[in-house]
Parts: structure tokens; C-alpha cells; sequence
């Protein structure tokens, strides 16, 4: 089973600016040319927020931004998890993951495997 991937849509006023596919790992979403993910708008500190993309869920944080970072219009204050289509406000920019399956791994789950324990009968 291959890495699992996580699709970023930016869009600003529902015009897509940026869109790019990641493996998991920390992504740092900001104005700088050194972020991560580069959104240039307005409201969007140099580094903004933190998007966390592991193999189970995505997990997002604001890095003191100016502005701050919204989750379905609500300041994120602390760590926090996204649930399938949640949005993240940055300053003008609405950012939007969505999981992606390889086709290769359509008959599998993202889910951990479980072990299966067979007990040795005695006679």
C-alpha cells in the first residue's frame, strides 16, 4: 500500500489559485516564498497557519497570524481537527483538503490493519 495523498485546493473568491498534492507531513501555509503552501492575499501573514496531514486525519493551527485562522467561520485557538469538508479561511483565501486514494488501492481501506489471534486448541 502506497503513502496515502491529501489534495490542497486555495481558492479566493471562489477563483482557484492554488492547488497541489501532498504525502503526510507538516505543512506551513503562509505569504513568505519559503512556506510550504504560498498563498498571496490579502489577510495572509508571511507564516499563517500549520496543516499537520497524517495517515488518519488533518489536524491545523495558526502561527500567530495576524489575521487569525477560520474553521467553518470559528477562530482556531489551539490545535485542531478537520472533518471531511470543513473550510479553512486564511485571510481571503479558503483552503480545502480532500484525501485521495491511489487506484491501485480502491479495495483498501486507510484504516490499521488488525491482527488476527488464533488460539491453539489442546487436548
Amino acid at each position: 500500500m502506497s503513502l496515502p495523498q491529501t489534495q490542497i485546493l486555495v481558492t479566493v473568491q471562489g477563483v482557484e489559485v492554488t492547488r497541489c498534492t501532498v504525502p503526510p507531513g507538516d505543512y506551513v501555509i503562509g505569504c513568505e516564498e519559503d512556506a510550504d503552501i504560498v498563498v498571496n492575499c490579502d489577510g495572509v501573514s508571511a507564516r499563517h497557519a500549520k496543516l499537520t496531514v497524517n495517515f488518519n486525519d488533518l489536524l491545523i493551527e495558526d502561527l500567530g497570524s495576524t489575521n487569525g485562522t477560520l474553521v467553518n467561520g470559528r477562530p482556531v485557538s489551539d490545535r485542531l481537527r478537520l472533518w471531511p469538508n470543513q473550510k479553512v479561511q486564511i485571510g481571503e483565501a479558503v483552503v480545502e483538503m480532500h484525501r485521495l486514494r491511489d487506484q491501485g488501492d480502491l479495495d483498501l481501506s486507510l484504516a490499521p490493519q488488525i491482527a488476527t489471534v488464533w488460539a491453539r486448541k489442546r487436548w
